[in-house]
């Protein structure tokens, strides 16, 4: 037994035993003094003392037994009342979990949730036969290891939108071991913390068009019977799953009209609106200036006749990319040739512009540019055409031809989407790129991810070693700003530093 819960049972005894025996003692003394008054009236004191002292410690034991009694009665009331809040709440729980359950069982939509890390962190059952996998083959696995490098990248600049709070739609093929592919129709719908900072997306998959083989999509009827008619062959360069919203356009916007002739008309006749977002300096010198990046935009889109981006699918499929790639080249330039310095914008602004894949591999492309400068006395330094580092990596040998002729020209190269799974600066070296966007995926895991924190520091030092200025893509809050700054970080990019604007306020904002 603890000793000194042994001295809490027995002090009261002891205190006890402590004044018989100053009470023998006085009785002693009284006797020897042969009962001297002085010495009996000094001595009785004493006694009294004593018993008062040990009747005022009883007293107080006693009222700290009543206190602690109570106390420990309200506490067991409380237990007691937290203990029945606890069942209900179990209680509660348990049917939850078990709807729960059944949803997540029975549930035919494909369902996952992916952290901003790109890791699934949770899919149902659904989702797991959809993808013909295992509960551990996904539990903690990135996106990247499920899909594979091909698909991840044309999903990645979605993952990206999704991150920064955006809602996305658009279709993706799913081959399959036996030659077969079906084609899913994916949503990412962004999971937002009580503080507005988004957390992750979920995944939502469905079928939208029946499977493929051989290259061929094989088109229900509007009653499930046989196919009414062939699908149209994908042109070079397209992808298969694009072809949802090929037939969504070719349906719901063009009234059935030939769907190349629709885009090809669109481009003639300037269906399109030109949008910029400020690629803005971090460091503090009185001549830096703001860059731009160019985005475009289909007229129809904002009167929500077709998906955002959709015609890039289709511009994709009928290969009349590099043709819109041109008009945009055009329309900046031309915008660009009569207009005067503002509070935004200078001439010494440089305006990027992303090339598809087909555009880089157009011959007439860098003369078509060399022509538009000539024609308009625009500097090529104003036009930085942007390659994203998934092109790069597939065919170097034709994005260094294409970097070669832009650069006579005088026009810059980036390399957009750098650093997300590894970092190899040979690209950089190889294609003298003056840019590098460094991947938002990065930037986004900045605050709480180690590793990002230490290449993106490696990604600076390198880059002002060669000489490439470095852009830090989907900045979202003072803090990422703030570290950026103290990294080296050159240019910053995202919502944390402007939204997309009409190309034509950057005109209103005078200096």
């Amino acid at each position: 037994m603890d000793v000194s819960a042994l001295f809490q049972r027995v002090r009261f005894f002891l205190a006890a035993l402590s004044v018989v025996a100053t009470t023998a003692l006085l009785v002693f003394t009284i006797i020897f003094t042969d009962y001297d008054l002085h010495w009996v009236t000094f001595l009785s004191g004493i006694l009294v003392a004593s018993a008062l002292s040990l009747a005022s410690r009883a007293t107080k034991a006693d009222w700290t037994a009543v206190r602690d009694s109570e106390s420990l009665r309200a506490v067991q009331e409380k237990l007691a009342e937290e203990a029945g809040r606890r069942e209900a709440a179990e209680g509660l729980l348990a049917a939850g979990t078990a709807r729960l359950q059944l949803l997540d069982n029975e549930l035919p939509t494909m369902v996952a949730f992916v952290d901003r890390e790109g890791m699934y962190r949770y899919h149902n059952r659904a989702f797991r036969e959809g993808m013909r996998l295992k509960a551990e083959q996904l539990d903690g696995v990135s996106m990247r290891d499920i899909l594979g490098g091909k698909q991840y990248g044309e999903a990645a600049a979605n993952m990206r939108r999704a991150l920064s709070g955006e809602s996305v739609r658009f279709a993706r093929s799913r081959p399959w071991d036996d030659g077969v592919s079906d084609k899913l129709e994916v949503r990412y719908l962004p999971s937002f913390k009580k503080d507005g900072v988004v957390e992750g997306f979920f995944e939502v998959l469905s079928n939208s068009i029946l499977p493929t083989q051989s290259g061929g999509v094989v088109q229900a009827s509007a009653t499930g019977s046989a196919p009414t008619a062939p699908a149209v062959p994908l042109g070079p360069g397209a992808r298969p799953e694009q072809l949802m919203y090929v037939e969504t356009f070719s349906e719901n916007v063009t009234d059935r009209a030939d769907a190349a002739g629709r885009i090809v008309a669109a481009i003639e006749k300037s269906e399109f609106a030109l949008l910029c977002q400020v690629i803005a300096p971090l460091a503090a010198r009185a001549s830096a200036v703001n860059h731009f990046e160019i985005f475009i935009r289909l007229m129809e889109e904002e009167d929500s006749l077709m998906p955002p981006g959709a015609f890039f699918p289709l511009a994709e499929k009928f290969g009349l990319l590099p043709r819109l790639d041109r008009w945009v080249v055009q329309h900046v330039v031309e915008w660009a040739s009569n207009r005067a310095p503002t509070a935004m914008w200078s001439p010494q602004s440089t305006f990027f512009i992303n090339v598809a894949g087909a555009t880089i591999c157009d011959a007439g492309f860098p003369d078509f540019v060399e022509k538009q400068l000539s024609a308009c006395a625009v500097p090529g330094g104003m036009l930085c055409f942007e390659v994203t580092e998934l092109d790069a990596a597939s065919d170097r040998a034709a994005v260094a031809r294409f970097a070669a002729e832009i650069k006579r020209q005088g026009c810059l190269l980036a390399l957009s989407g750098f650093g997300r799974e590894s970092v190899s600066f040979d690209v950089l070296r190889d294609l003298k790129a003056d840019f590098v966007k460094i991947d938002g995926g990065v930037i986004l895991g900045l605050l709480r991810n180690r590793v990002y924190f230490a290449r993106l520091v490696g990604i600076a030092r390198v880059a002002k070693a060669i000489g490439v200025r470095s852009v830090a893509q989907l900045v979202e809050s003072p803090d990422i700003v703030k570290n950026l700054r103290e990294i080296g970080i050159d240019f910053a990019q995202g919502i944390g530093i402007g939204t997309p604007v009409p190309l034509s306020e950057l005109e209103s904002r005078k200096a």
